[in-house]
């Protein structure tokens, strides 16, 4: 999928969406997919945290975040700390966003 051009990739998935639906798909206003494979820091992308027992269950505690005197020093974000969207970019992209606003609503109670 990381080697198909945007657009034919775009339209691809309209025919797949227009037939899976049968209703009419209209071209997307905004597109975003991930291309980890060519990005020669990742070089591929992972299911984090997979034990010999399976999955691990709960993921809340990979977010804990560390505090000194109540404040935040160290957040964790990521994929691997999203609770139901582990191993996906949108669960990366929405647990960056949270801890965003875990920093932002500390500050916004600071005098």
């Amino acid at each position: 999928m990381e080697d198909i051009d945007e657009d034919t990739l775009k339209k691809h998935l309209q025919w797949h969406l227009a037939n899976a639906t049968r209703m009419s798909v209209p071209e997307p206003t905004f597109f975003r997919r991930s291309q980890w494979q060519k990005n020669v820091w990742t070089r591929g992308s992972y299911n984090s945290y997979v034990t010999l027992q399976g999955n691990l269950a709960d993921r809340s505690p990979l977010a804990k975040a560390t505090l000194k005197s109540g404040k935040p020093v160290l957040l964790w974000a990521g994929e691997h700390t999203h609770t139901t969207r582990y191993g996906t970019v949108d669960g990366a992209i929405e647990t960056g966003e949270r801890e965003a606003y875990k920093v932002i609503d500390y500050w916004d109670k600071q005098p």
